[in-house]
């Protein structure tokens, strides 16, 4: 397993990506949206809804969490519903936690309420069932606390 202690995201390794539609390796950055090679969508504006949800990934669990995030839910969302992933933003740790966990942000910026951000779902539908159940199964075993939610609104700046 690759040792992640606490570098710059400037110089973080570059990560080959599996899926269609990459034009080029997929770099960790702080979208998503960036690393699938789709279009930016504006962020929130004054009032709008954003939502944060913190995810305390277990210290030995980042390259499983990492392979789930970029080469699951992300392809799997991306077929089912594109749009999810044009306004969502995947923002990763620069270094580990005290405890050596890793914490990671995902950000519906804005919220759609027309969309559904159950990653789950999207790799059922894509995957199917038994590769639904796996994911969810991985994603309970990355955790060292279960995903909390920050409901936020975009202020004046």
């Amino acid at each position: 397993m690759k040792e992640h202690g606490g570098y710059n995201p400037v110089e973080m390794p570059r990560r080959e990506s599996e899926h269609e539609g990459v034009h080029g390796p997929t770099v960790a950055k702080a979208s998503i949206d960036t690393s699938l090679g789709l279009e930016t969508t504006l962020h929130a504006r004054r009032g709008q809804r954003v939502s944060v949800w913190v995810d305390v990934i277990r210290a030995d669990k980042r390259d499983v969490w990492e392979h789930l995030i970029h080469d699951v839910i992300a392809p799997a969302a991306l077929e089912i519903d594109p749009e999810v992933l044009r306004s969502t933003r995947l923002m990763e740790p620069v270094k580990a936690n005290v405890d050596g966990t890793w914490t990671f942000a995902i950000m519906p910026d804005p919220v759609d309420e027309r969309l559904d951000y159950d990653a789950i779902r999207y790799v059922r539908e894509a995957f199917g069932p038994e590769k639904a159940d796996e994911a969810d199964h991985v994603w309970d075993e990355c955790h060292a606390t279960p995903q909390y939610e920050i409901d936020l609104v975009q202020s004046a700046w």
